[in-house]
């Protein structure tokens, strides 16, 4: 008899795991989407300030060193025009690391300097936190990009 009551036990202790460990992965995932709509929005505005050649707040010294963030913004404001871009957003790619989520947005545009792919990740979490900015060709392969019909034509 006891021995049914600590299998009875058991079966309801692993069913209470089982459930609080299913509302913490609900409760945790729940505010992906809203991140990543704030990631993307913080994205587009990071490129409109580009633009206007305002943007360097957002760029912690965490990520990314200071004279090289003013030198890109002077040069992609200034040698590139990049008020006048002309492009589109391609995709988003969402990555599950080690220390957590990101989210890339992927934008292509033809600048007078060049015709550029910018790749720029934020860090999910607590806060949504830019991580990468990159640029690349248009040319090359990504394996990031999953909507191809959406690139621009080179």
């Amino acid at each position: 008899m006891g021995k049914s009551i600590f299998i009875n036990f058991e079966n309801q202790m692993i069913k209470r795991i089982l459930i609080i460990s299913i509302c913490v992965i609900l409760f945790v995932g729940c505010d992906s989407p809203n991140q990543v709509r704030q990631a993307k929005s913080e994205a587009d505005k990071l490129l409109n300030d580009i633009s206007l050649g305002n943007a360097y707040s957002a760029f912690s010294e965490k990520y990314f060193p200071a004279e090289q963030t003013v030198a890109l913004i002077n040069e992609l404001k200034n040698e590139c025009d990049f008020a006048n871009r002309k492009g589109v957003f391609i995709n988003d790619y969402i990555q599950a690391t080690t220390d957590g989520k990101r989210v890339s947005f992927i934008y292509e545009y033809y600048l007078k300097c060049d015709n550029i792919r910018f790749i720029i990740t934020y860090k999910l979490g607590k806060e949504v936190e830019l991580y990468e900015f990159n640029l690349e060709p248009i040319e090359k392969d990504n394996p990031m990009i999953t909507s191809p019909e959406r690139q621009l034509k080179y």
